[in-house]
């Protein structure tokens, strides 16, 4: 385990590396709750439990969410019309827990049946740009943001990589220090990440 002290830290500008701040994140999540609520669990599972987008697609609320065990269960494969279809990208069967609690607060108020709804590229587009008006703004909305802000928060709330990589589904812990020590915060921030949550 790594442990990893406010003193390690090093002084980054905000969103190095793809990352948004925790006030990015609320401010997104708060109007994504106010304003395209279909989306918000989509957008909580790529922020909240670091799904990669093309995977949140193909997730269905019957299949892939145990709610009493807290678990996300990710299934490599799926049978679709006498066809293997791949869920996962590495082709693996998952089972996530210990993710933050926040994300079952979302995953609990916008549950549904059939696929997990996420937005078409041009709903995206239109959200995106709603996103660089708010305070604070996300004027470039970087690549593989949730995903990457996921695993940099984790990584400065634990400070165990191997944890983060398992949660994460990387193959090493190394991909984590290549990536995202350079952008890790405070323990403090990342506790307030796992605050943000829904609207009631």
């Amino acid at each position: 385990m790594v442990e990893i002290t406010e003193g390690d830290l090093p002084i980054v500008p905000g969103g190095a590396i793809g990352v948004l701040s925790v006030a990015q994140c609320a401010a997104v999540m708060r109007w994504v709750d106010e304003h395209r609520p279909r989306f918000a669990a989509a957008l909580a599972l790529q922020l909240f439990a670091g799904i990669r987008v093309a995977e949140v697609r193909r997730l269905r609320w019957e299949e892939n969410f145990d709610f009493t065990q807290r678990a996300v269960i990710l299934r490599g494969w799926r049978l679709e019309g006498g066809k293997a279809r791949r869920v996962v990208k590495t082709g693996d069967d998952w089972a996530l827990r210990d993710l933050p609690e926040n994300l079952w607060l979302w995953l609990e108020k916008y549950r549904a049946q059939g696929a997990v709804t996420c937005p078409a590229n041009n709903a995206l587009a239109l959200m995106r740009r709603a996103f660089a008006k708010l305070k604070p703004p996300v004027a470039e909305w970087p690549h593989n943001a949730l995903r990457h802000t996921f695993c940099t928060m984790l990584m400065s709330l634990h400070g165990n990589a191997n944890l983060v990589a398992t949660l994460s589904r990387h193959s090493n812990a190394q991909t984590l220090f290549n990536h995202y020590v350079a952008a890790l915060v405070s323990k403090k921030e990342a506790e307030r990440f796992c605050k943000i949550v829904p609207t009631r």
